[in-house]
C-alpha cells in the first residue's frame, strides 16, 4: 500500500501527516517559514521523517506560496 506524505501549508501553520488506508495518520504541525529557503529545508526535513515511512508527496498550498515567491 502505498503512503502519501500531505502537508497543509497555512499563512500560519503547517499541518503534515500520512495519507494511507483512506485517512490521515501521524499529524503534526509547525509553525509555517517565513521565507523561501526556510520552507524547502523544513520540506526535506520532513521527507526525512523516519516515522512518516511515505513514498509520494503532494502538497496543499493557500496564497503563502505566492507572498514567498513574490518575495525573492
Amino acid at each position: 500500500m502505498t503512503q502519501l506524505l500531505t502537508m497543509d501549508i497555512g499563512g500560519t501553520s503547517t499541518k503534515y501527516g500520512v495519507w494511507q488506508h483512506n485517512q490521515l495518520m501521524n499529524l503534526k504541525t509547525i509553525p509555517t517559514p517565513t521565507s523561501l529557503d526556510e520552507l524547502l529545508e523544513e520540506t526535506k526535513i520532513i521527507m526525512k521523517d523516519d516515522s512518516l515511512e511515505t513514498e509520494l508527496a503532494t502538497l496543499f498550498c493557500t496564497k503563502i506560496i505566492r507572498s514567498l515567491f513574490s518575495s525573492t
